[in-house]
């Protein structure tokens, strides 16, 4: 093992952190290209494969605080391994799965296992990376190997999914997920939080995950049942209660899920919001224009991914010249900057109709890309500048936000198709 005094041993586990995120939201990012295959093999609707994706991120988004705050408290580095073990059985499941149910519970089983990954990947590099700079850099770093897991899925699954079908992306995670376990075993270092306690807030996150499925499930199946229909009023009934009562059981708790105090801090709040545009911009586009391009494009799924190409190099350009403004220009004005122009390719996906070329599809990706790319390394600097104890707690919320956020672009969609 390397000693941890060792000039590589940080970086060396910043590259074990980022496999393990490139891997999950990869196999997330290919899942979306490989639906269409999977609606004819199970010979199901698309309105029924939604649940594919319906399934997993509301899995997702139910345990990424419930695994944050178990980081905190028993062990990062044991829920880290835990999670990444779950992941690669789940993968292994869903690889063999055979019906539509199958894949559902398969997939949420990949998605409660690979929850686990970015909050206490965070948390685990925000105490590896303890120099101010240096834990930017590496949060930076981290945070671009999301994106380009996001970018990257199309151009790696698409072939593999034409040539050797939709089980292989799945099986795919198995050697690489291996990899990056033992990875782990070895360069990752157990820690829990300053404010270590024996108290959960059960009661927490039990409101949390209803309120959330409630709210998460509404923004998927809304259009479908009919946004007033019985189903949609019983989800807006049950969001608004549940997230009632937990505000009120998180502002008694000993140690709460959420610290509801970190919303007292405007620079908190409003990178919140701004990351929560980003992501639903990111996100929603990933996920629907494979679904769009083969759907009613008649593109194959090695075409479109050929189409996230210049969507990969526009970021891969952006990223360093954010990334050279660190020190010299207020992260903010960078993440204003960056922001308006991801705003540009958001507002360019309204264009896009059945009758639309390649180069309509392109041209919002790249957009969107660069203006993402441009902040991405300025993004991370923000949370801790604006907090003088290190409350690493705040992660949990910063990748829920990653998970919702990806059903309002998709409302956008579904109601213009």
């Amino acid at each position: 093992m390397i000693d941890e005094n060792h000039k590589n041993f940080k970086w060396l586990v910043l590259l074990t952190v980022i496999i393990g995120t490139f891997l999950g939201r990869l196999d997330s990012t290919i899942v979306n290209l490989a639906l269409p295959k999977i609606i004819i093999d199970f010979k199901i609707t698309v309105l029924s494969a939604g649940w594919i994706a319906t399934a997993y991120i509301l899995a997702n988004a139910v345990f990424v605080p419930i695994w944050g705050k178990l980081g905190d408290t028993v062990g990062r580095k044991k829920v880290y391994i835990l999670g990444f073990t779950i992941f690669i059985f789940g993968s292994a499941l869903a690889g063999f799965a055979w019906n539509l149910s199958s894949m559902i519970v398969f997939r949420i089983i990949q998605a409660i296992a690979g929850s686990a990954d970015y909050p206490t990947a965070m948390a685990i590099l925000a105490v590896t990376f303890q120099q101010g700079k240096e834990r930017a850099q590496a949060l930076g770093l981290w945070s671009a190997s999301f994106a380009a897991a996001v970018v990257f899925g199309p151009l790696i699954g698409g072939p593999m999914i034409d040539a050797f079908g939709w089980r292989s992306i799945f099986l795919l995670n198995i050697p690489v997920g291996i990899a990056g376990l033992i990875m782990a075993f070895i360069f990752v270092r157990e820690s829990v939080s300053e404010h270590k306690t024996i108290h959960f807030d059960w009661w927490g996150a039990i409101t949390l995950g209803v309120a959330l499925s409630s709210l998460v499930l509404v923004l998927d199946q809304g259009n479908a049942w009919g946004w007033f229909a019985y189903q949609s009023l019983i989800c807006y009934i049950s969001t608004i209660l549940f997230t009632i009562i937990f505000l009120f059981v998180e502002s008694k708790a000993q140690e709460p899920i959420v610290d509801l105090k970190f919303f007292k801090n405007s620079v908190f709040v409003n990178t919140l919001l701004n990351n929560f545009v980003v992501f639903m911009a990111m996100m929603g586009a990933v996920f629907l224009i494979p679904v769009f391009c083969q759907t009613y494009l008649g593109y194959n799924a090695t075409q479109t991914g050929y189409l996230f190409i210049p969507m990969a190099i526009f970021m891969m350009i952006a990223s360093p010249i954010g990334g050279s403004l660190t020190g010299k220009v207020e992260p903010r004005y960078v993440i204003f900057a960056s922001t308006l122009v991801a705003a540009a390719g958001i507002y360019l996906f309204s264009y896009l109709d059945p009758r639309s070329s390649a180069l309509t599809v392109i041209i919002p990706l790249s957009i969107m890309a660069f203006g993402m790319g441009f902040a991405w390394l300025n993004v991370p600097q923000l949370l801790p500048l604006s907090f003088q104890q290190k409350k690493w707690e705040l992660p949990h919320l910063y990748w829920l936000l990653a998970e919702i956020s990806p059903e309002l672009l998709e409302l956008r969609f579904s109601a213009q198709f």
